[in-house]
């Protein structure tokens, strides 16, 4: 079962898996054990551990091995070396920084962390740690603050209660909320730059959302206002600006999202629309999308997916219908997935008999049917160089870009390609196999 598990781990984190080309680590399993080999298949650190999570971008790899059958976790180099000691009872981390739980000096659960660009550890001391680029978020009982990465030095003293929104760093910005999860409390939002001083909104406005593409949503209330204002029920207004203050679009929308891929969905009279960075409207509101209600107004690639009750609506970046269907129709209940930074997508209709699934593309302002339904499943956020793990007829293989099989389905279970190899598993072996589906490693096992 632990073996099964570790495989699944792997299989999952691969795709996080970024040194590139011939540099690049992969996890291998020998006799119950994990180590890792390089690019040609050869083993680099020998199987010694229970788990084993891809190498970083920052070079290191979070390592486990069983201690009175409970795994626990450290930190290694690119060459075997320990540079945390397998002592924590989780660890993982993010852009060179990792979150560490494990006993205080008294023993008592903690978490703190470790900066792999300055070899910075913070020991366990805090309730909750979560991780920025530059500023930790730390908790306290019920309060909140920010420390430095680089050194753990305080940058905000945790003394913020805890609110229904989210907290932390976005593209250097801090974002704060402060007040009580009552209705009857408002809530107050502040946005900070790098040197933890408020971004200069025009008065009367205040931040209420990340900052993303140099652009953030903004209510028109200030600071002072808002708890009146939510206490006495009173809706106010949103709309945009940029994190240089300059206002974008006058705040007259009922929400404004934050930012993705470009373009700043937002709402009026509970219909779904979209803003350019500069604030420009490209498409009105028009469409019936819950706010909240999942990516089916965002944009990956050069269209966005509108899923509305009845229908699905295919726009373009100028707001042009390029796609449109009824969900109801004499074959079932069609479903389509997002359309993704590739501009492909998977459709298929529901009914009790089966759950085929086929492809379309979208370019040129124009919808194409790659194929007919005819795979299990898809992984088209999973693919390298225009290749996908596809399934048929039970067994995995790989698709390209135009739904036509590159590597023939031959494999119980599959992921993408990373680095020119991809994880494969077939009679309850692991192996990686190369883009040609030759074998570069396979599981060994006495």
């Amino acid at each position: 079962m632990l073996k099964k598990m570790a495989v699944l781990l792997v299989y999952i984190a691969m795709t996080s898996m970024a040194l590139a080309g011939e540099d690049a680590l992969y996890p291998i399993l020998e006799n119950d054990l994990w180590g890792y080999m390089n690019r040609q298949g050869v083993t680099v650190i020998e199987p010694q551990y229970d788990l084993a999570e891809p190498f970083g971008e920052d070079g290191f790899a979070v390592v486990g091995k069983k201690e009175n059958k409970k795994v626990r976790y450290g930190l290694i180099d690119r060459e075997g070396n320990t540079v945390l000691p397998l002592i924590y009872v989780d660890l993982f981390g993010e852009n060179g920084v990792y979150n560490l739980t494990g006993p205080d000096e008294n023993g008592q659960i903690q978490e703190g962390f470790y900066n792999t660009r300055n070899g910075f550890f913070q020991p366990p001391e805090y309730d909750e740690v979560y991780l920025n680029e530059h500023y930790v978020q730390v908790v306290i009982g019920n309060y909140y603050g920010f420390v430095r990465c680089e050194n753990g030095e305080i940058a905000i003293e945790a003394e913020h209660p805890w609110t229904p929104y989210e907290v932390g760093e976005q593209e250097g910005y801090l974002f704060l909320t402060e007040g009580s999860e009552s209705e009857e409390e408002g809530i107050t939002c502040r946005l900070l730059d790098e040197n933890l001083q408020d971004i200069p909104l025009p008065e009367g406005l205040m931040p209420m959302g990340w900052a993303k593409d140099g652009v953030v949503p903004v209510k028109n209330v200030s600071l002072e206002e808002n708890e009146q204002n939510v206490s006495a029920g009173v809706h106010m207004e949103m709309g945009l600006a940029g994190v240089d203050g300059t206002v974008l679009h006058e705040a007259e929308f009922d929400y404004v999202h934050e930012a993705h891929n470009g373009v700043v969905p937002f709402w009026e009279n509970d219909l779904c629309g979209h803003m350019d960075l500069e604030g420009n409207v490209i498409v009105p509101a028009k469409y019936e999308v819950m706010a909240g209600g999942g990516p089916g107004y965002w944009f990956y690639g050069d269209y966005a997916l509108i899923d509305e009750e009845d229908r699905y609506v295919v726009i373009d970046r100028q707001g042009n219908e390029v796609f449109v269907a009824d969900r109801f129709t004499d074959q079932g209940m069609l479903c389509m997935d997002v359309i993704t930074e590739d501009n492909l997508t998977e459709y298929f209709w529901y009914d009790d008999d089966s759950k085929l699934i086929g492809l379309m593309k979208f370019e040129d302002g124009k919808a194409r049917y790659l194929t007919e339904p005819v795979f299990e499943s898809v992984f088209l956020w999973n693919g390298e160089d225009g290749l996908y793990p596809a399934r048929q007829n039970g067994l995995y293989g790989f698709i390209d870009e135009n739904g036509q099989w590159v590597l023939e389905p031959e494999w119980d279970d599959a992921d993408g390609f990373e680095n020119g190899l991809a994880w494969v598993e077939k009679d309850c072996k692991a192996a990686y196999i190369d883009r040609e589906g030759n074998i570069v490693w396979q599981e060994t096992r006495e």
